[in-house]
Formats: C-alpha cells, structure tokens, sequence
C-alpha cells in the first residue's frame, strides 16, 4: 500500500491495517510529543470524545452526525455534523447556510436561541453559543470560513486561534491570524467583540441597534463587513447589508449587496493538524 503521513498516523493507532507500509522517514516525522499527546488522545476518545478532531483521531472518517462530550462535566452529550473529508478532515461544523426552503429569516433569531442553538445538522443550523464556547475553551483551534457563489466558486479564510467566551462574557469572539486571499478578511471587523441579537445589543454602535437592522445574530461593530447569519437572500439584493454577507473582497470593503446561497463555518483541533501536515 501506499504511504502517507495520516496513514502512518491511523496505523500507529491501530485504525489502518498492519499492512500499510510506514516510511521510517515519516515516522521520524512525527514527534515523540505529538506521538505522545495523540496516543493518550486515542486512549481518551475511546469513552468521551470532545469534537470531531478526536473522532478522527479515533478513526472515524466518514462525514455526518456524531456523539461528542464538549463540557467540562464530561456527561453531556451533543450532537454534532463532522467534516471527515475537506482538506483532511475532522471538522466541527458550526454553521451552514444553504437553500433548504427555510424562510429566508431563519437565521434571525434570539439570544437564548442563539446560545442553545437551532436548526438542522445535516442541513442549515447554528450549532449553539454554549457549545462553541465549550469547544473552544480549552483547546487550540483553527477556524475555517467557506462561502460559495452561485458559479460553484468557493472562498476559504481560515483564522488560527479561535476562541468563543461563555455567556458572562457575552460569547465575545477571538482569534489570530488570517490565512486567506489578499485584501479578503471580512471579519477582522469582528476580532474582540460581543455578540448580538435583535434582542440583546451588544454592538459598537451607541446609535443603533445593528443585528435587528441587519436581520441577524453576529459579532457586530458599527456595523459588519460580514453578515454570515443574515438573511438568506440568495444572490444579488436591492437591500443594503442584510444578506449571507461578506462585503470585503480583494480590497473593496463595498460589497453589501450579494446574499452568498452557501456557507459553513467549522473549527478543527490544532493537533490534529500537526500530525495531518507533518
């Protein structure tokens, strides 16, 4: 058989036959740290995995709903679509819009639904602030931002660091770096703030109140370069701001309106990708 990194990684954890022939060159590769910390990831995924990146570490790599334990108490379990496939695999999937006959509204909703989540896992969903924060709490994550057009084109923006805070700290948004087309982050906006609903207003804007102008629940300053949780408009808009929005694009900050019919945004453990990309 043939070698590969993730091969090499899936037969040391006993996922991928013995037979799979392992160079020594990449088993040199792979660290004795990183081999140390996902053999004892492998050992705790066996009962409670925390998100997708240990399901993937466990051996599981077909994409779908899935069983993880993300808080501390260890005994609530959610339920979660994974991403097994894109560049690797072991997403959490955290949002997906799509055209699934929602009202185009959907996604313009409260602060307590916003906090338990809402919607459907293999179709348009918000997986839920106190899950997200739970996520991400305790371990390193990347964030990945995927939009697609209506001519199949897709855009990609991955964030290292991503951080959600818990309901006290009104789930404020942080992360790194932006790895992603030039002159392209539209949610650099975003970095630090609160979130805000229709209901609860926590945006930087003393004058209004930007989620109920822009239809939806987001990290809003005064007011977006991104929208992703806005109305699902569906291509190109006559009103101004309030679609699936992401108005930054190769250096034009303007782009307010078209309504992208796709997006999803996930995260995924930074060890995983370590031994992925080794």
């Amino acid at each position: 058989m043939g070698t590969t990194t993730l091969g090499c990684v899936l037969m040391l954890f006993g996922v991928a036959p013995v037979l799979f022939h392992c160079s020594p060159l990449i088993l040199d590769e792979l660290n004795n740290a990183e081999r140390a910390v996902v053999s004892a990831r492998r050992m705790l995924m066996k009962g409670r995995p925390k998100d997708c990146s240990d399901l993937f570490m466990a051996g599981q790599t077909h994409s779908g709903v899935y069983d993880i334990f993300p808080f501390e108490d260890s005994e609530t379990r959610t339920e979660v679509y994974c991403d097994m496939e894109s560049d690797g695999g072991g997403w959490t999937v955290f949002q997906r819009r799509g055209q699934f006959r929602n009202p185009v509204y959907y996604f313009y909703k409260t602060w307590d639904e916003y906090a338990r989540g809402f919607g459907n896992l293999t179709k348009e969903f918000w997986l839920g602030n106190n899950v997200i924060h739970a996520l991400t709490a305790n371990k390193n994550m990347t964030m990945r931002i995927q939009l697609k057009n209506h001519t199949g084109d897709i855009f990609t923006a991955d964030y290292d660091a991503f951080k959600l805070g818990n309901e006290a700290e009104l789930f404020k948004i942080t992360f790194g770096n932006y790895k992603g087309p030039s002159d392209s982050d539209g949610l650099a906006l975003a970095r630090g703030l609160s979130f805000s609903t229709k209901d609860k207003d926590h945006d930087e804007d003393p004058n209004a109140n930007c989620a109920a102008a822009y239809k939806g629940g987001w990290w809003y300053a005064s007011c977006h370069h991104a929208n992703l949780n806005g109305l699902n408009l569906n291509g190109p808009h006559d009103s101004r701001a309030d679609g699936i929005e992401w108005s930054k694009r190769d250096g034009n900050t303007g782009l307010y309106y078209y309504s992208y019919p796709e997006t999803e945004m996930k995260m995924r453990d930074v060890t995983l990708e370590s031994v992925l990309y080794t």
